[in-house]
């Protein structure tokens, strides 16, 4: 499962490299839908915390968990980021950077807004309102005795308002002063009461399996479906748009890759139960998987520094962009070993004089966020 992390997490890197260094114009093909990683991360969330969960936890202990897991190395991030303003003479946002450290941006229509400082920490937003809502929704997700037609339900509703919204957006958004793209972009993939049906997922999941469902396939056969699935959506959106596969309405992606996601995470969560090993128990991996979160937060700024070293020629482009990747993933092991962890442990146990909940259960925590797609899909400003 830590390995899948990483895998996930670099899909969104690649997806911000076609963005913000786009070395060749293949990079795009590939990489443009990668921001879907960022449904994989909210399934996977709601499913850790699930399992994670024992009857007699206090809420109080529950969130403390949380905040000590994500706010220490966002904040971290966001005053890198503040620094980098002052050096390039950039005016503050002060209401902005108090949206950031309080993790309500994405509550902000405004791109500028949500997307502002470290642009990426928008996904630690919808985090933070999934927290606050997760002992109601696991309440509600065990009493309903079947979670099949939950699981169904969920994705059915999840579905019904991405449509609504496709179809009202050439409406309803010039009357608001906003694109299409714009309006159902906000609504579809940045909101956080939308996205929380990905989270709700990921409970559901993991009460299944933890009720004694186990998925026929194994992590092999689910991701060769997931990469099935990713290509299927690439060429159709490059044949129905002449090329320009970004113009995919937001929603559409997300949806398509939902129940793959959701069942390479089950598969991988079977096989992790059953103690069975193979390429995803690789130690480089899992090491690469437990640096993901930090990965995510520090890669976006280092491509944007990159990407102020002018080269010309693809070979120089790419080797531009392969080396500020390189750098990404040593600065995020560092920051994982020297700053994420270290601060976590503290934070716990002044909160809640205890583990982490996942060092109780065997399972690691999840990566509590992943990239945003284009079209200002990205961050530092």
């Amino acid at each position: 499962m830590t390995s899948l992390r990483f895998v996930a997490a670099f899909a969104v890197v690649l997806y911000h490299v076609s963005l913000f260094q786009n070395p060749f114009e293949a990079m795009r093909w590939v990489a443009s839908l990668g921001y879907c990683g960022v449904s994989f991360f909210f399934v996977l969330s709601g499913f850790v915390l699930t399992w994670a969960h024992r009857p007699g936890d206090r809420v109080r202990d529950f969130y403390a968990r949380r905040f000590a897991r994500v706010w220490p190395l966002h904040a971290v991030m966001t005053l890198v980021v503040v620094v980098v303003f002052v050096v390039d003479a950039r005016p503050q946002e002060w209401l902005d950077l108090a949206l950031v450290l309080t993790l309500t941006q994405a509550w902000a229509p405004d791109g500028a807004m949500h997307y502002a400082y470290n642009g990426p920490s928008w996904t630690l937003s919808c985090e933070a309102f999934f927290y606050l809502m997760f002992p109601v929704l696991l309440v509600l997700a065990t009493r309903w005795r079947r979670p099949g037609r939950t699981a169904a339900a969920v994705v059915t509703l999840l579905a019904l308002g991405a449509a609504v919204v496709i179809a009202a957006a050439p409406v309803l958004a010039p009357r608001l002063g906003v694109t299409p793209t714009q309006f159902s972009g906000f609504l579809l993939y940045v909101l956080p009461a939308y996205r929380i049906g990905e989270f709700a997922l990921g409970i559901v999941l993991a009460l299944a399996i933890r009720g004694g469902w186990r998925p026929r396939f194994n992590p092999a056969g689910a991701g060769v479906v997931c990469v099935g699935a990713y290509v299927t959506i690439t060429v159709v959106a490059a044949a129905a748009f002449d090329g320009d596969i970004l113009r995919l309405p937001y929603g559409v992606v997300d949806l398509t890759m939902l129940l793959p996601l959701a069942a390479l995470i089950a598969a991988a969560a079977s096989a992790d139960l059953g103690g069975r090993t193979g390429l995803l128990r690789s130690p480089r991996l899992v090491a690469l998987g437990q640096a993901s979160f930090a990965l995510y937060l520090v890669h976006e700024v280092l491509l944007r520094l990159g990407a102020r070293f002018d080269v010309d020629g693809t070979a120089a482009l790419t080797a531009r962009a392969a080396a500020t990747v390189l750098v990404a993933l040593v600065v995020a092991r560092f920051a994982h070993l020297r700053v994420e962890a270290p601060l976590e442990r503290v934070l716990r146990r002044r909160l809640t004089g205890g583990l982490p909940r996942a060092a109780r259960t065997g399972l690691v925590a999840p990566m509590t966020s992943a990239g945003q797609p284009a079209r200002r899909r990205g961050g530092t400003r």
